[in-house]
Formats: structure tokens, C-alpha cells, sequence
């Protein structure tokens, strides 16, 4: 089977310094892959490479990054926003800085519907509902009127969510979509994910530090240090068979 997404000998810099070294690695259809490792290893900013949404000091000097055939970098901005939302969903990290404040979050779900799909006004506000009860949040119509700081952290990651899946994307990146929450709320966004990537076949690209995390939702795991894969396999394998220092003491670190 073909990945859906494959990325290949991947170099990015800053002020002629390496950030991300000769990266790659793949992502599996309906799989689920993890990229772990630790605070300033690059992982958000393969997550940001992949869309295109790095900050201007940051330069991809070469490499591929091929979604379902294509290379997302040979592809021009106004080509890359029909991208975003459609093709590629992206759950942030702290949902209450990714969300506007100004506008409803009805608004800013269907602003994604809009742009990315035909349909009418009422059937986008059912749409949205169906979204709102997908990811478990109770009483749609409210929260579609609340504006972001009306909505507890673990509504608004649910309404984000909402948000990344409604247009039907053929991959969802989530950047530490947990991290900003406690224990429990932890636990019950894991087991939506697991959920939604089990009923909408969705290929899953989950950017952690948690290795524990990463054993309880990922099918294969790439270990990242500084820029680096310095390993990466099927989840099970990595986790009893590590070959790499780094990824024992991440290892050791979850036990």
C-alpha cells in the first residue's frame, strides 16, 4: 500500500543553520504514525513544513513532501490554500490561540466549509451540528454561537477537532492536541481520536513528546533528536526492540 503521505531527504534552515537534517519518513493510509521526541527536536516544524505555514526565518532548502502523488512544495501559495482544510486538517496545541477570538465558533467552522465545499447555508449549519455531536460536545447550537473563551479547554479541542475534520481531509496532523489539558481530559481526547481515526478511516500524522502517548495511538513511531530520525519502525517493534540510546532513555522515561 502506497503511504499517503511520504516525506523525502527533507532540509530545513535558519540563518544557514540545519534545523531538520535529510528527514523522512512515511505516513500509511488509515494508519496512524507518531513523531516523538523531545523539546527543540524539530517537530513542529515538520508539522509546519508539511503545510507551509513556517515562520518567514525558516527556509526549506530541499527535500519532497508528496501528499497522495503530489509535492506539496512545488506547489504555489493560492495552490496550498485549497490544501489546508481540505486535504490536510491540523489540530494545534493550544486551541484558544489557534481559534480568533472575535468570531463565533460556528463562524469559524463554516468559514472551512466554505471555502472548501458547495454546500448551501442549511445544510452547512446541519453539517456542523453533525460535526459538534461527532467529537462529543452536547448542545451544538450553543457552542456554535460561543465565541472561544466562552468554552472550556477540553470543549474548545473538541470544537478544534470539529474544525480540522469537517471538510473531509485525506490526512489530520495533530501537534501535541493534549498537552494543554489534565490527565483526564487527556485521556477522553486520546480516545476521541481513536474513535474518529477508527470511523473516518483517517491517516493520522500525531506530533508528541509523550511516548506513551505515541504507544497508545500509533502504528508505527519515528523517534526524532535534533533534526534527526535516529530511528523508526512499526510502534511495537520500537517499543520492545529499541535500537538507538535516545529512544531507550525516552523509553525509560515513560516506565
Amino acid at each position: 500500500m502506497k503511504p499517503i503521505l511520504h516525506i523525502q531527504n527533507l532540509n530545513v534552515s535558519v540563518a544557514n543553520r540545519l534545523l531538520i537534517n535529510n528527514l523522512g519518513f512515511d505516513v500509511k493510509a488509515e494508519k496512524v504514525t507518531a513523531l516523538v521526541g523531545g523539546s527543540g527536536s524539530g517537530k513542529t516544524t515538520i508539522g509546519l513544513s508539511i503545510l507551509q505555514l513556517l515562520n518567514p526565518a525558516l527556509k526549506i532548502q530541499s527535500g519532497k513532501i508528496i501528499l497522495s502523488g503530489v509535492n506539496l512544495l512545488s506547489l504555489a501559495e493560492h495552490q496550498m490554500r485549497l490544501v489546508r482544510g481540505k486535504d490536510i486538517g491540523m489540530v494545534f496545541q493550544e486551541p484558544l490561540h489557534a481559534f480568533n477570538p472575535l468570531f463565533q465558533i460556528g463562524f469559524q467552522i463554516d468559514e472551512v466549509l466554505r471555502y472548501h465545499t458547495q454546500l448551501d447555508h442549511p445544510t452547512r449549519i446541519k453539517r456542523m451540528q453533525e460535526l459538534l455531536d461527532l467529537v462529543g460536545l452536547p448542545d451544538p447550537e450553543r457552542i456554535l454561537r460561543s465565541y472561544p473563551h466562552q468554552l472550556s479547554g477540553g470543549m474548545r479541542q473538541r470544537a478544534m477537532i470539529a474544525q480540522a475534520i469537517a471538510a473531509g481531509p485525506k490526512l489530520l496532523i495533530a501537534d501535541e492536541p493534549t498537552s494543554s489539558l489534565d490527565v483526564t481530559l487527556q485521556a477522553k481526547i486520546m480516545e476521541l481520536f481513536k474513535k474518529l481515526q477508527k470511523e473516518l478511516g483517517l491517516s493520522m500524522l500525531l506530533i508528541t513528546h509523550d511516548l506513551a502517548m505515541a504507544q497508545y495511538m500509533a502504528d508505527d513511531i519515528v523517534v526524532l533528536s535534533q533534526g534527526e530520525v535516529v530511528e523508526q519502525g512499526a510502534c511495537g517493534h520500537i517499543m520492545n526492540f529499541p535500537k538507538d540510546d535516545y529512544t531507550k532513555k525516552l523509553i525509560e522515561a515513560t516506565l
